[in-house]
């Protein structure tokens, strides 16, 4: 068969099939193979066709799989005689967009110029003419604000972790929000903490290493403290429930840790391996101490507790007071005098 004699054959195959003189017509998308990118297609007659993606490349691609319903345009090929879905069709627009404004749609009305993309299950993303760039998962959103300079974003909770996390623990990880833990360790359901109705919020932040026991480096909580398992935690101090609580692990898994409870009390706690204890140095400025039932400092036998000073005062002297048994002792660049409580 000559070229022209297939040409004359496409002709005809296209006027008997696409419509009335050979013009376009719309067929209606039935269900899509996703094993084989093929829609089933209803028009003047049920056909298997190729789904149409908005760009398809050998290494790049904007794919979609259109759903049941979709209206389709249609066309005969002239070179291999065969039909081909060849855009989509638009139907009754307006109702999408006044759902929008009534709230009850998300397709909202598009400048010249901006994109919008959706899928069924309302992950969105809204690029537009301004330069922000809108995604929205859900019930979840962010937005590359270009018109204030800023990156936002909002969800009950945030998470951030490594690529070397593990899901089984907390570990190389930011938390943010709602306090979420999984349900059950076999098999993690991811559920939401609360006091009664009202959910628990924290911060945490972790970096884990197999070079400590524990498997972790540093780890710091504030707000409704809350374990690996969903348990509150409680102070060492005061068994009340704890606002913060800082751990700075050693090689042997003990920690360095400083707590707070909700009743203000602060708690801080050295391993065995801190021998050199605690150093607060003050070059230029002075230690205030007030406590209502008292200061207490305590030493071991093998360590007693050692008070040094260099001209405090003018005189150089110190005072130590027992009131309560109506002494005191007088420390100055002359010698060591005591006696009774001046006045008393």
């Amino acid at each position: 068969m000559s070229w022209m004699e297939k040409a004359r054959a496409a002709t005809r195959k296209y006027r008997k099939t696409g419509g009335p003189d050979g013009r376009a017509y719309v067929g209606i998308i039935g269900s899509v193979n996703r094993d084989t990118e093929k829609a089933t297609v209803h028009h003047l007659f049920t056909q298997d066709l190729n789904v149409l993606h908005p760009y398809q490349g050998p290494n790049s691609w904007i794919r979609v799989a259109p759903e049941a319903g979709t209206g389709v345009f249609l066309a005969d090929r002239w070179d291999t005689e065969e039909n081909e879905i060849m855009g989509y069709y638009n139907k009754y627009p307006e109702r999408g967009l006044e759902g929008y404004k009534e709230g009850k749609d998300i397709r909202q009305p598009l400048n010249e110029g901006e994109i919008e993309v959706s899928s069924s299950g309302y992950a969105q993303t809204y690029h537009d003419n301004r330069g922000n760039l809108h995604l929205r998962g859900g019930m979840t959103w962010g937005t590359f604000n270009n018109d204030r300079m800023c990156v936002e974003a909002k969800a009950p909770w945030h998470h951030r972790m490594l690529s070397s996390h593990s899901v089984f623990s907390l570990g190389d990880e930011e938390r943010f929000g709602t306090v979420v833990r999984p349900g059950e360790i076999i098999a993690p359901l991811e559920k939401y903490m609360a006091w009664g109705p009202i959910p628990m919020k924290e911060y945490y932040r972790s970096l884990a290493s197999l070079r400590i026991p524990t498997g972790k480096l540093v780890e710091h909580h504030e707000g409704d403290v809350v374990n690996q398992l969903g348990v509150p935690l409680l102070s060492p101090l005061s068994s009340a429930p704890l606002r913060a609580v800082s751990n700075w692990y050693t090689l042997t898994g003990q920690a360095t840790s400083v707590s707070v409870d909700e009743l203000g009390n602060i708690d801080l706690r050295l391993p065995q391996e801190a021998i050199l204890g605690v150093n607060l140095s003050i070059p230029t400025g002075r230690l205030a101490m007030s406590a209502l039932l008292g200061i207490d400092l305590t030493g071991s036998p093998a360590g007693p507790v050692t008070v040094t000073t260099t001209g405090v005062w003018a005189t150089g002297s110190i005072i130590l007071d027992g009131l309560p048994w109506g002494s005191h002792a007088h420390i100055s660049p002359m010698g060591l005098t005591s006696g009774p409580v001046p006045g008393v």
